[in-house]
C-alpha cells in the first residue's frame, strides 16, 4: 500500500493548476499553485503504475517547503512515461512569497519556485 503524503495524487494535471506547464520532453519534476495559493502541486513523471511516492512534507520556514517522494514499492511497473501530479496544503507557517520549494529524491534535492 502506498502511503501518501500528498492531499491528493492525480494522474496529469488537476483543476485549478496554474502554471508552469510541465515539459513533457524534459520529463523535470515541476511545482505549481493548485486553486490560489491554499494549495500547490508537484508534478513527476514515469510509470502510471507506479509513480512516485511523497513520503513527507515539511515546512523548513516561512518561505520553504520540502517534499521528501520515494519510488514506488509497486512491481512490476508499466514501461510508459506518465504526469502524475501530488497535491499538498501548504503548511499554515509558509507565509512568505515567493515559496522556495525543494523536491528531494534519492538524496538529490531540485528547488523550484512557486510564484508569490
Amino acid at each position: 500500500m502506498n502511503q501518501s503524503a500528498a492531499d491528493e495524487v492525480v494522474p496529469g494535471l488537476p483543476d485549478g493548476w496554474s502554471e508552469p506547464p510541465p515539459d513533457l520532453i524534459t520529463a523535470e519534476p515541476v511545482a505549481g499553485w493548485v486553486d490560489g495559493e491554499d494549495s500547490f502541486g508537484i508534478v513527476t513523471f514515469g510509470s502510471s503504475s507506479c509513480p512516485l511516492v511523497a513520503a513527507s512534507v515539511s515546512a523548513d520556514d516561512p518561505g520553504t517547503v520540502t517534499v521528501d517522494f520515494r519510488y514506488s514499492p509497486n512491481n512490476p511497473c508499466t514501461a510508459d512515461m506518465a504526469m502524475t501530479t501530488h497535491v499538498f496544503t501548504l503548511p499554515e507557517n509558509v507565509t512568505q512569497r515567493p515559496v522556495a520549494v525543494a523536491f528531494v529524491l534519492d538524496g538529490t534535492t531540485e528547488r523550484m519556485e512557486l510564484p508569490g
